[in-house]
């Protein structure tokens, strides 16, 4: 009984996974068409909501990359290595510049919305 349960749930998961695309430009059809509000801020919030996925990814790379390093940083090296010194300012390097590059994306995907949806 579970296990029919569970292979129906995973069958149903699997054709979503494979038409997720066609399935999210049917409901974008949707709101657009069927959406009493102007048709500015409807592509504005769907823009929206299709790019912050965009930048979820950068950020979970942003992230693997910096874990990834603080691994070998404190896991593999030496103490008193130089490339471990190295290795710790190129790790704050890249998520100090990762950060200010993510809220620069976040500020515009903001000016944006702000100046369209008015």
């Amino acid at each position: 009984m579970a296990e029919t349960i569970w292979n129906t749930v995973m069958m149903v998961f699997h054709f979503i996974m494979k038409n997720i695309v066609i399935i999210n430009i049917l409901l974008s059809l949707i709101i657009v068409f069927f959406e009493r509000r102007s048709p500015q801020a409807v592509w504005t919030w769907l823009l929206l909501l299709y790019f912050i996925p965009i930048v979820g990814w950068f950020e979970d790379a942003l992230l693997v990359i910096v874990g990834g390093l603080n691994g070998i940083q404190n896991g593999i090296l030496d103490a008193n290595s130089s490339l471990r010194t190295l290795i710790k300012f190129v790790k704050w390097g890249i998520l100090i510049i990762g950060g200010i590059a993510i809220l620069i994306v976040v500020l515009l995907v903001v000016l944006v919305f702000k100046v369209v949806s008015k």
